[in-house]
């Protein structure tokens, strides 16, 4: 198991010079895949299966150790492949994007007519 390092403070790096100023559009692409190994310390549990559409910012799964962390879809499309190792791992869940993303849509408020609690629930 990978040891998980939480660090207190930043470092900064005095760099001379700024980067180009380039923008380019990037390049669409049929296939997706979350891996859930990228992400050290987190325990996946599916909210999704195969054959399930998708809107950009849907949550695809979460961290069995806490429930509210939850990773979403970068891309609209359908759930095409859940591929599971030894022991029913899950190793990667494939998405096959849309050519038009779609966004979820999230609720808006105002922040002065909300209270503490539900500032911060809706922050989570």
């Amino acid at each position: 198991m990978a040891k998980v390092v939480k660090l207190k403070k930043g470092l900064d790096i005095p760099l001379k010079g700024a980067a180009e100023k380039i923008l380019i559009s990037p390049e669409t692409e049929l296939q997706y895949a979350l891996k859930p190994a990228d992400f050290i310390g987190v325990f996946p549990k599916l909210v999704v299966k195969e054959g399930d559409r998708l809107k950009a910012g849907d949550p695809v799964f979460f961290d069995k150790n806490n429930e509210t962390h939850l990773f979403t879809s970068p891309v609209s499309g359908t759930i095409t492949e859940i591929i599971r190792g030894e022991k029913r791992v899950i190793h990667e869940i494939c998405i096959e994007s849309d050519q038009e993303i779609e966004y979820k849509g999230f609720n808006t408020a105002n922040p002065l007519e909300l209270t503490k609690d539900e500032i911060i629930k809706r922050l989570k």
